[in-house]
């Protein structure tokens, strides 16, 4: 059994390709630039899962993902990519600085093919770091400051496999893949 995965962040993939390996689906990695639209993640997603199959007309996944500092009502939500632009982790730390760290990666898997189209969601909560840690790869910035529930260190301080059986991502492609294997690709939204 396999998949399409679109995804412009080879980070990315290769977390999804490790995690749905250890579901029994191959994970085909389909380069391809889409946009997405919308104000909340859930309207992003689609957007892009809509765009993604409107080029490729084969059944596939894409993966969005919000960031969510509590203190800020919810900011950056599903705009991580752009205020690390903006700011980089630094200027997050600075934004930071006095208040309440608490902070939830939200990850968002939407199936779609021909017939339609699921959502599927996971998160994980935890805190942002007050340092910036080494070893996250560049493509995924944010593992060098969000510290998980019940951890001591961020991300990029744990095993793959650690991250991979406690992340938002992982918790989202294991929902999905559940879904995918039981269905055989007939129930949708």
């Amino acid at each position: 059994m396999q998949i399409n995965v679109v995804t412009g962040n080879k980070g990315k993939f290769l977390e999804v390709q490790k995690i749905l390996a250890g579901c029994g689906i191959k994970a085909v990695h389909v380069q391809t630039d889409v946009d997405e639209e919308g104000d909340t993640l859930e309207e992003r997603c689609l957007s892009k899962a809509r765009n993604a199959f409107s080029k490729i007309r084969k059944p596939l996944i894409v993966d969005d993902t919000g960031l969510f500092f509590e203190v800020f009502d919810n900011f950056p939500g599903p705009f991580p990519k752009k205020v690390y632009g903006e700011l980089g982790l630094e200027g997050i730390l600075t934004k930071l600085k006095g208040n309440k760290r608490g902070a939830y990666f939200k990850c968002l898997i939407c199936y779609i093919d021909e017939n339609g189209y699921r959502i599927f969601e996971g998160v994980v909560r935890g805190r942002i770091s007050e340092t910036i840690y080494e070893g996250a790869p560049k493509t995924l910035p944010y593992d060098s400051i969000l510290v998980p529930e019940g951890y001591d260190k961020p991300f990029c301080k744990l095993t793959m496999e650690e991250k991979n059986s406690i992340s938002h991502r992982g918790h989202a492609l294991e929902s999905f893949a559940d879904w995918f294997s039981q269905n055989n690709q007939n129930i949708f939204k």
